[in-house]
């Protein structure tokens, strides 16, 4: 036997670890373990539990299960291998999460693993991640519970489950992007999705229960969800959550991994705005409904504008952003709450957490759950990518880096008179169906049962020994913890909070109206044509109808009869009605109403014609309508550039007219500019560009600003290289304009540049006043030791925000 030493790279387990100084000491027993192997050769082992009966469940990437049937002294005993879950051959798959639902029967084990296929090209899908129930002797039996789970083009996907005592399963989502932004690398310019990125609550008791996840576009970043309703955000801003808890205390706490050097995408400053990579730590996190956790989402944030933001981890919490509970070392995974009541109960209730390289951390939290005050070293085991606690209270651990199972045992005085309970096992049932549970500790029983009570209800005992006593607990219909007392002829011993009763609270049918979901359009103003709709209605009991009002009207049917959930559609005023109406703002209304007769209604705007401001201009061309309706005039308002023209066709555009010229300029020409006249007020800037030039149709060769107001607004374009050389690309920008002038210019640089459509309209609310500034207060005295201080108020009168004071 070795004693324990700062773990190195590589480890020999059968060490001896002993409690840090610096652990807070609240007991007469200290906290020591005892390291040891369990298993070496079990490749790529990502997760670990234990299973209702006892057993030890080891899961592989590639979806085998290692079954451990395991002796007094934590070794197996025997094993049992089921076969690899995953087999298509064209696909890299990566098995990652591994849970039991506590509400499952008891006549045969159920496992919970989720899934998806990892590295895959961007034509693979973007939605392969599923949730698989195995069932079986041999757990060959695989149906899905949730299905069309985002994944990144690398392996962030669907990681941890915890199923909750509130009856729901709680998922841990990663992200697509490394912070924020689409980029290479991580994953391959796929940006984040209507799921990503956040912990996920699925309500798999639901009646009429749908966990089939379907999407409107195979692109993440303008897809929204059109089926699977049951599965939903329960708390976005996570970059790469590993795994998740829910504590004996209610609150559910879990891990993130921070942004990686390795891959250098663009950190999402605003959903406009770009920054340079960050790179930081992992985060341990209380994780509540709702609340933002600092990764952005650009998907998301049309509905929460929070979510345009990353926020460091080192920001503290605000209205907008929740900071994690701690900074932990990367790579943090693994996170289990500590339940068994060895040491005398001094660190039951801690959370531990696993590194993937890196020794256990042990969290120490405060009495409402909502602070850490210690996060010391947990124990010898080193670099488990998951944990878990045995009924016994040890500690067992995946090593994906070197294939093995590692476990650490306690190590304690053992009592000499009495009975001691560590943990019952399983801990958790339903309120409705009795369980047979064991009890482990030492001198529970001598030579006769022991007397076994829960909140004062005897249990019938069915088998016993010094270690371990077998007891059926009946049905308890009010939820919660129940304490535990057990009494033999030495004595007895009283466990708090050593079981909980799960009582689900959604199980009685629907209890709102339907849902609807009106996607924005591309734009809000149009000439010519209708606008269309898109339109989305969901109701989890089943949908009766949806209507559209235009304009008060009468009402007109889009569905009725609904088979299902849910609805998308597709809605086009009718030529005659948008022909009759006049310019001006017009309004759209949709009410869906549900099998029991509960309505819902949603509403939009357009506007006929471009109101007061808006500008379009064929940029080096002359007048055309677009392919939607709109009218572009002939370009104007130029102060300098050349017309440039094509024959070739424009890819990723029906709108040839308008892409096949440009106005432009060359290396060591001045910038291509614009001198728009418009009421001062905050403007949206859609431009679009093709490289129509075969000297520039090089990545590389043509690199421009697009400046507007004097700010830059699209950085160090290259159209070449992005989307390509003679193909179509829109950028949508925003620009206030304070001087009755929108100055448009494209950067000359040293290799010129270009545009070929121009469209300006107004954002948001009129707004032709400029901001006011009070009267600057004058500084008291005249002599200062250090700098002095002003004191500004600035606001703006149409709805109290700031572009920007200097």
């Amino acid at each position: 036997m070795n004693h324990w030493r700062p773990p190195a790279r590589a480890c020999t387990f059968v060490t001896l670890f002993a409690a840090l100084a610096t652990a807070p000491e609240v007991s007469a027993q200290s906290v020591a373990w005892l390291a040891d192997s369990v298993a070496t050769n079990v490749p790529s082992p990502t997760s670990i539990a234990f299973g209702p009966d006892g057993r030890l469940y080891v899961l592989q990437l590639n979806g085998r299960l290692n079954i451990f049937t395991l002796g007094p002294d934590g070794k197996p005993t025997s094993v049992q291998i089921a076969p690899v879950l995953n087999t298509d051959p064209t696909g890299v798959w990566a098995c990652l999460g591994l849970s039991f639902d506590p509400l499952d029967p008891p006549d045969s084990v159920r496992v919970y693993v989720s899934r998806t296929r990892v590295y895959q090209p961007a034509y693979v899908g973007a939605y392969l991640g599923r949730l698989t129930k195995l069932t079986g002797p041999n757990f060959d039996k695989p149906v899905d519970v949730i299905s069309g789970l985002p994944v990144s083009r690398m392996d962030h996907a669907n990681n941890g489950t915890f199923f909750g005592d509130d009856g729901n399963l709680y998922l841990q989502q990663g992200g697509n992007t490394n912070s924020g932004a689409p980029g290479e690398g991580l994953n391959g310019f796929r940006d984040e999705g209507p799921l990503s990125a956040a912990t996920l609550i699925a309500y798999i008791r639901r009646p009429g229960y749908d966990g089939h996840i379907t999407h409107s576009d195979p692109e993440p970043g303008v897809a929204h969800q059109t089926g699977g309703f049951d599965v939903q955000v329960y708390a976005p801003g996570f970059r790469n959550p590993y795994d998740l808890v829910m504590h004996s205390n209610g609150y559910l706490y879990g891990t993130d991994n921070g942004p990686n050097v390795a891959f250098p995408n663009p950190t999402l400053w605003d959903c406009d705005s770009l920054g340079p990579t960050l790179v930081t730590s992992d985060e341990l996190v209380l994780i509540e409904k709702g609340r933002y956790y600092g990764h952005p989402n650009r998907n998301r944030s049309a509905l929460d504008p929070r979510q345009c933001r990353f926020h460091p981890v080192t920001e503290p919490s605000n209205a907008e952003y929740t900071a994690p509970l701690r900074v932990v070392t990367s790579s943090t995974n693994g996170i289990l709450e500590y339940r068994s009541r060895r040491f005398s109960s001094a660190i039951r209730g801690d959370l531990f957490t696993g590194r993937y390289e890196g020794g256990l951390g042990r969290a120490t939290l405060s009495a409402d759950g909502r602070a850490i005050t210690t996060y010391v070293a947990g124990g010898p085991m080193f670099g488990c990518l998951d944990i878990a606690e045995g009924p016994d209270g040890t500690l067992y651990g995946v090593r994906y880096a070197t294939n093995q199972v590692l476990m650490q045992r306690p190590v304690e005085t053992p009592q000499a008179v009495g009975p001691v309970v560590w943990r019952l096992w399983p801990e958790r049932g339903p309120h409705d169906q009795a369980r047979t549970v064991s009890l482990y500790g030492t001198r529970l029983a001598l030579g006769v049962a022991p007397t076994v009570t829960l909140d004062g209800t005897p249990l019938a005992v069915t088998a016993f020994d010094s270690g371990r006593v077998t007891v059926v607990i009946p049905p308890m219909l009010t939820p919660g913890w129940r304490s535990l007392s057990i009494i033999t002829s030495e004595g007895g011993d009283f466990a708090t909070n050593a079981y909980r009763v799960i009582r689900p609270t959604l199980t009685d049918g629907d209890t709102g109206g339907p849902t609807i979901t009106i996607l924005e359009p591309e734009r809000r103003y149009h000439d010519r044509m209708p606008p269309s709709l898109t339109i989305n209605a969901y109701d989890r009991l089943g949908l009766g109808s949806v209507e559209v009002q235009f304009d008060g009207g009468p009402w007109q049917s889009l569905a009725s009869d609904v088979p299902g959930q849910s609805v998308q559609m597709l809605h086009t005023l009718s030529n005659a009605a948008w022909n009759a109406a006049s310019p001006g703002e017009h309004q759209i209304v949709v009410q869906a109403t549900d099998d029991a007769g509960k309505v819902t209604t949603e509403s939009w705007s357009w506007i006929k014609g471009l109101p007061q401001g808006g500008v379009r201009i064929n940029s080096g061309g002359g007048g055309v309508w677009s392919s939607d309706g709109l009218w572009f005039s002939p370009d104007s308002a130029v102060l300098s550039g050349a017309m440039l023209a094509t024959a070739q066709p424009i890819a990723k555009t029906l709108d040839q007219a308008l892409y096949r010229d440009a106005r432009a300029s060359n290396g060591g020409q001045p910038a291509a500019e614009y001198s728009l006249q418009l009421p001062n007020r905050a403007y949206t800037l859609r431009l679009g560009f093709a490289e129509i030039d075969t000297t520039y149709a090089c990545s590389g060769c043509r690199v421009f600003d697009v400046m507007a107001e004097g700010e830059s607004v699209l950085p160090h374009l290259d159209l070449s290289h992005s989307p390509g050389a003679f193909h179509a690309v829109e950028h949508v920008v925003e620009a206030l304009v304070m001087d009755g002038e929108l100055r448009l210019s494209l950067g000359a640089g040293s290799h010129g540049a270009l545009i070929s459509a121009i469209e300006v309209y107004p954002l948001g609310l009129d707004d032709v006043t400029a901001p006011t500034i009070a009267s600057i207060p004058e500084p008291q005295g005249f002599e200062y030791t250090t700098s002095p201080r002003l004191t500004i108020s600035a606001a703006d009168p149409a709805d109290g925000e700031l572009f920007a004071i200097e």
